[in-house]
């Protein structure tokens, strides 16, 4: 991973732009997004020392996370595209997405928290996403949140709240 953080345009955000683009166009392939890749560090004369096999595992990587979001979608085999959501997604963020837009979707943060639950990794703020998540099924609003606004507990129980909210306060939907 270190060969990535080193080349500007090959940062997560940029691997998730260029199978949006690509999957946006119809059906897309790893290997389209590989190819327009390429042609960006070309013309930025960047010329990464990474083999095209681990090119294709980050961008394999970030396709599955992209799925979990429900942002592209499976055509078939090996094939892709964008979905609406997708489409919209990279409408709002022309120049980069990363995990903290894909959080914004339930799908994505169900995947989270089951990943950290089989990890067994104890998240020091989850007990403040739990109370934001009760707080909103016990009418609070989120403007009672006990935390200062500059703090990651504060962030914490906000989202709980609102995950309360767009999960049960909206029907499920």
């Amino acid at each position: 991973m270190e060969e990535f953080l080193e080349h500007p345009l090959l940062h997560y955000p940029d691997l998730v732009l260029a199978l949006l683009r690509i999957g946006a166009g119809g059906n897309g392939t790893l290997e389209q997004a590989a190819n327009r890749l390429r042609h960006d560090l070309a013309i930025a004369h960047e010329r990464p020392g990474i083999t095209d096999e681990h090119l294709l595992a980050h961008l394999a990587a970030a396709r599955h996370r992209l799925a979990l979001a429900g942002l592209v979608e499976g055509v078939h085999g090996s094939s892709f595209r964008t979905t609406e959501r997708g489409r919209r997604v990279l409408a709002a963020n022309p120049l980069g997405v990363d995990d903290t837009t894909l959080l914004e979707f339930p799908e994505f943060r169900a995947h989270v928290r089951r990943l950290k639950r089989a990890s067994g990794v104890v998240d020091p703020v989850d007990r403040e996403y739990q109370r934001g998540f009760a707080a909103f099924l016990l009418g609070r609003t989120h403007a009672d949140n006990p935390h200062r606004s500059d703090t990651v507990v504060h962030q914490a129980w906000e989202n709980g709240w609102f995950e309360a909210r767009d999960v049960i306060g909206n029907g499920g939907k």
